[in-house]
């Protein structure tokens, strides 16, 4: 999708950000955030006159479906973090102790129980 449907969005963030936004409602849901339609060409000029910033704030705030508002956050939200946390990473030579992955029995995330400090 990012070089299918999206390839005339010229910031790599804001294709990113409409990428992820529709792998869960459809490239339609993403063209109807901003113009209304499904017709992407005009979604396209008006998210290449937008900052990335602004591209996020539609797309959680304006998108057709609530699932795909809340998956935009989410994912863009971890990958946010997990770049974050691969900077910091490197930064303390691989020895960042405050962001390590630990196993817990009491309070598990998901089927394995893994889960980022």
């Amino acid at each position: 999708m990012y070089y299918k449907y999206f390839s005339d969005i010229k910031n790599p963030e804001s294709r990113l950000l409409c990428t992820i936004a529709a792998y869960n409602g459809g490239p339609g849901g993403v063209a109807r955030a901003f113009t209304g339609t499904t017709k992407l060409y005009l979604a396209e000029k008006k998210i290449n006159a937008m900052t990335p910033k602004e591209v996020y704030r539609v797309l959680t705030t304006r998108a057709p479906m609530r699932e795909t508002r809340n998956y935009v956050k989410k994912v863009y939200n971890g990958i946010k973090f997990y770049k974050n946390y691969k900077i910091s990473n490197n930064i303390m030579g691989g020895k960042n102790e405050s962001k390590k992955a630990s196993y817990s029995n009491t309070h598990r995330c998901g089927r394995n129980g893994w889960r980022l400090w």
